[in-house]
């Protein structure tokens, strides 16, 4: 929604913060308006100050997330990489859940759950099509599959690494295990059966419980497996002092 609606030029998410970038403050103002209008009335959020400050920086942040994703790759290599992006979006999307519940605690629990592929759509990540969602959370049943366009990781990936073998929505990927896992109370797994940077036209994902999925969902669940990373991390020489890894 913030791309393909409000055609914002620049923007990062992590977790719970955005960051919208312009050339005018005009532009700012306006946003700001649209995304607190926006939150009320579609998800009943609030931004957590409503004036939410508009500050000068220098430079621009361009392709932040294609560089910061290759960095991770060539420094930890594709599988730590991968790993600690699925926990990332994992723990967003948990935090997400949390806050369905407590937004919309007297809707439907369908009407609850979407709010997590709604936020995907308002902080244009990706657009997300409903093709079948089955809850029921005292029996712990859950059967989700929805269709995703216009990914951004699958555009950063394949834009300097091409079209690939695997699934490369990691980071979302994560995201609807995570949320899904903490609204129905038991480990949910999404896997993505098809990908854009596979070549197909767009991305498919179906979540299971984690048991349903059986032997298939080995490979994928040591992506969401803690881990440290300093085998893959360059040392800084001893005169520089010792590194640090968070």
């Amino acid at each position: 929604w913030v791309k393909r609606v409000l055609r914002v030029p620049s923007y990062v998410r992590y977790v719970d913060d955005m960051f919208l970038f312009a050339d005018r403050r005009a532009d700012l103002r306006a946003w700001r308006r649209a995304v607190r209008d926006y939150l009320g009335e579609h998800l009943h959020l609030r931004l957590k100050h409503e004036e939410a400050p508009i500050l000068s920086c220098r430079g621009h942040l361009d392709g932040l997330g294609m560089r910061l994703r290759r960095e991770l790759i060539e420094s930890l290599g594709l599988d730590r990489a991968r790993g600690l992006l699925t926990r990332m979006g994992y723990f967003a999307g948990s935090r997400d859940a949390e806050m369905a519940r407590r937004v919309r605690p007297h809707k439907t629990l369908e009407e609850m759950f979407s709010v997590g592929p709604q936020l995907h759509g308002l902080e244009g990540i990706v657009q997300v099509e409903l093709v079948r969602l089955d809850i029921d959370v005292e029996r712990g049943q859950h059967y989700g599959e929805f269709i995703w366009k216009s990914s951004s990781e699958d555009e950063e990936h394949s834009r300097w690494s091409g079209i690939g073998a695997e699934p490369m929505c990691w980071m979302q990927i994560g995201y609807a295990s995570g949320f899904t896992t903490e609204f129905m109370g038991r480990p949910v797994l999404y896997r993505e059966v098809e990908c854009q940077s596979m070549g197909q036209t767009h991305c498919r994902i179906v979540g299971r419980p984690v048991e349903d999925w059986g032997a298939e969902a080995i490979d994928d669940l040591r992506f969401l497996r803690a881990e440290t990373f300093t085998q893959g991390l360059s040392v800084m020489p001893a005169q520089q002092g010792a590194a640090h890894v968070m």
